[in-house]
């Protein structure tokens, strides 16, 4: 069985993806790192649907972001568990919140 990566904003804003999904990660400030996916909405007759970059943003301490994908490698791949919750990490000294979901336009 596939694991799936879990994010959630709101009660009404998340997502659950297959985490071979997930091509790529990205730190982009101190406090925020930016999860990429593959678009699973968009299929090539989807008009503009090459120019999609669905992303989970995740906010984090400053100074803990190395550790929060070295949390997240790990339960991906050693975890028993077949969800992965972005924000259930244990080893992180402080709780990651994800702050947005969605699909911004290619730069």
């Amino acid at each position: 069985m596939e694991k799936i990566l879990y994010g959630e904003v709101s009660s009404t804003d998340y997502i659950a993806i297959p985490v071979s999904s997930v091509v790529a990660m990205d730190g982009i400030s101190a406090t925020q790192i930016e999860i990429f996916y593959k678009n699973i909405e968009a299929d090539g007759t989807d008009a503009g649907a090459a120019e999609q970059l669905p992303k989970i943003t995740v906010d984090v301490t400053s100074g803990d972001a190395k550790k929060f994908l070295q949390d997240l490698a790990k339960a991906i791949n050693f975890s028993g568990a077949g969800f992965v919750g972005l924000i259930d990490l244990e080893s992180l000294p402080t709780a990651a919140t994800v702050s947005a979901i969605g699909i911004a336009p290619a730069a």
